[in-house]
């Protein structure tokens, strides 16, 4: 994958999320990875913990889990992404039951880029209105 150009790497990234493969979303991260929440104020490190986020927490927490990139650039060493994430959740972060309610929302993410793989990863996603979507809030 070192000979990939950057906006490739998005549009894997994108194709991995939405079609829920977590070994492919794996492969396009470094082996020293961190992948930061900043909504959920959580930060995931290295492959093993990024395995369980994305197979679990994601997918198994999410299974119509949906990923559509309206805009992204990057450079060698920077991209970033704006997206819009849908899906119905079957817990809340707090690990509690959901009803089953949809959710759509806004968000961002930042990565820094190393030799064609996502060294580090940071999302910035509308959390008051998911939660609100999901009916767990003002």
């Amino acid at each position: 994958m070192a000979t990939d150009d950057p906006v490739s790497v998005l549009d894997k990234l994108s194709d991995a999320w939405n079609g829920r493969d977590v070994d492919t979303v794996l492969a396009l991260f470094s082996d020293d990875c961190e992948y930061e929440d900043v909504a959920l104020g959580q930060t995931w490190r290295g492959k093993s913990e990024l395995r369980k986020f994305v197979r679990d927490d994601v997918f198994g927490n999410i299974p119509d889990f949906t990923y559509v990139v309206k805009n992204r650039f990057a450079t060698r060493e920077w991209a970033a992404i704006e997206y819009e994430l849908s899906g119905t959740p079957r817990r809340d972060p707090a690990g509690n039951p959901l009803p089953g309610k949809r959710f759509t929302v806004r968000g961002s993410s930042i990565l820094e880029l190393r030799d064609s793989r996502i060294r580090r990863n940071s999302d910035y996603w509308d959390m008051a209105t998911a939660m609100r979507q999901l009916g767990l809030g003002a």
